[in-house]
């Protein structure tokens, strides 16, 4: 019944967005349809509680892209967002943890002179395997979650503008609302700057093909979790930073591979064991390995879970103006 909710509120609210649109039609953006796939390794790594504990993890991802409005100067995505992510445990009482995460993001961009706003809503659910596989049935309102995030620039000159915004998400392991601050700055065609709290970013295109993206954002999340027995339920909450660094190749129009290895650090994890203590403990600094696909107009994934892109789309980098008037 929730979700039979969800998809009708969902669907309003893109028929609603759409009127804001003028002269709006389907249309195949540029980066729409389109997917990536991800995988990520976090080694294991030593737990400050119980002693002699180790944490390992695993992250698989799939966001995708499946329709797109567009009209002058404002357009409409639509899309999904998955990951799973497996903690497995050396010296703990209890099991290993799958958790899922499915978002269905809607995506909302207007433009006029010396200004651009980016908008992002994405409802979904943050839970445990037991439930997620059966959520029609299972799943409570502690499992349902909403994110978004609101960003404007104001042009400051030929190649920047000023990003200010606010954010609301799990990404520091709670939901909190983060105010977005900065400057985009982008003194070639290669280079593209976000000097922005809270996910600064560097993306530079080395030639046609190949291209680097170094970034730092929060990478915590947090999930509802059920016992097996479905008698006991807990939040398991986990935090953390990302600094990456990403090489991509663009095999065709349409393909490109993403290697990347980051460092994960200030990391802290708190759930519940099988004997039924709390568990809330900090977690060795390690180092994270992905590789990922992108097909279509997809841009390089950025953090956990949706986002918006880490530079205005509207024109290429090093164009007179970051700002289309």
């Amino acid at each position: 019944m929730r979700l039979r909710r969800a998809a009708r509120t969902l669907f309003g609210t893109v028929a609603a967005a759409s009127l804001l649109l003028p002269g709006a039609d389907v249309v195949a953006a540029a980066r729409c349809p389109s997917a990536a796939l991800g995988y990520a390794v976090l080694p294991a790594e030593d737990m400050s509680l119980p002693p002699g504990a180790e944490v390992a993890t695993r992250e698989s991802t799939l966001s995708a892209c499946f329709l797109s409005l567009a009209g002058s100067r404002s357009g409409l995505d639509l899309g999904m967002d998955y990951a799973y992510v497996r903690h497995e445990y050396d010296g703990v009482t209890g099991r290993d943890r799958d958790l899922h995460r499915l978002q269905l993001p809607l995506t909302l961009r207007r433009q006029g002179e010396g200004w651009r706003v980016d908008a992002l809503l994405a409802p979904g659910v943050a839970t445990s395997s037991n439930v997620f596989k059966d959520l029609g049935s299972r799943a409570a309102g502690e499992d349902f979650l909403l994110t978004g995030r609101v960003e404007l620039r104001l042009r400051r000159g030929p190649r920047s503008a000023w990003l200010l915004g606010a954010a609301h998400d799990r990404s520091l392991g709670e939901s909190r609302t983060l105010p977005v601050i900065g400057l985009e700055y982008r003194p070639s065609a290669a280079l593209g700057l976000r000097l922005a709290w809270p996910d600064p970013s560097l993306q530079l295109a080395v030639s046609e093909r190949w291209s680097v993206v170094v970034d730092v954002f929060p990478a915590g999340q947090r999930w509802h979790v059920v016992s097996d027995d479905f008698g006991d339920t807990f939040d398991y909450r986990m935090e953390g930073w990302r600094a990456r660094g990403t090489w991509s190749y663009r095999l065709t129009d349409g393909l490109a591979i993403d290697v990347g290895v980051a460092r994960e650090f200030g990391r802290e994890h708190g759930f519940v064991d099988d004997t039924g203590r709390a568990v809330d403990t900090a977690v060795d600094a390690g180092w994270v390995f992905t590789l990922g696909i992108r097909l279509g107009g997809m841009p390089l994934p950025r953090g956990r879970g949706p986002a918006l892109p880490r530079l205005a789309p509207s024109t290429p980098a090093g164009s007179p103006a970051t700002l289309r008037p």
